[in-house]
C-alpha cells in the first residue's frame, strides 16, 4: 500500500481557472479590440534630439486592471493568433507615428519574421 501526502503546491486547479479566464479574456480582446500601447521613450546617451519610443503591448482585464504580458502573450501563442495580434499592434503604432514625432520600435517574434 502506498500513501502520498497532500503537497498544496501539487494543486493546480487555481492556476487552471486563472488560465481559462486569461484564455476568455484575449478572446474578447481580439474581438472588442481591447489591446493597446504604452510608449516607452528611449533616451539615447549619443543622440539626444532623436525621441525614440517602444511599443509595449498591453490589455486590460475587466476590472481595468493590468494584465501581465507573460500572461497575455503566451494565451495569444497558445491559441495561435500571434500574427494577427501583431498586426493589430503595428496598426496601433502606425496610428501613433501620426500623432507623435520620432521613431518607434516594436518587438517581433520569429514567427512574426518568418510569415509571408
Amino acid at each position: 500500500m502506498s500513501c502520498i501526502l497532500f503537497d498544496p503546491s501539487m494543486d493546480t486547479s487555481d492556476q487552471t481557472l486563472k488560465k481559462h479566464q486569461h484564455i476568455k479574456l484575449v478572446q474578447r480582446a481580439f474581438d472588442e479590440e481591447r489591446f493597446y500601447i504604452d510608449l516607452q521613450e528611449i533616451h539615447s546617451c549619443s543622440n539626444s534630439k532623436e525621441k525614440v519610443h517602444e511599443a509595449l503591448a498591453r490589455l486590460k482585464d475587466d476590472e481595468g486592471k493590468n494584465v501581465s504580458p507573460s500572461d497575455f502573450l503566451s494565451i495569444i501563442e497558445l491559441l495561435g493568433r500571434n500574427i494577427e495580434f501583431t498586426d493589430i499592434i503595428i496598426k496601433i503604432v502606425c496610428s501613433a507615428m501620426q500623432q507623435i514625432e520620432g521613431r518607434f520600435n516594436i518587438n517581433l517574434t520569429e514567427t512574426d519574421l518568418n510569415t509571408p
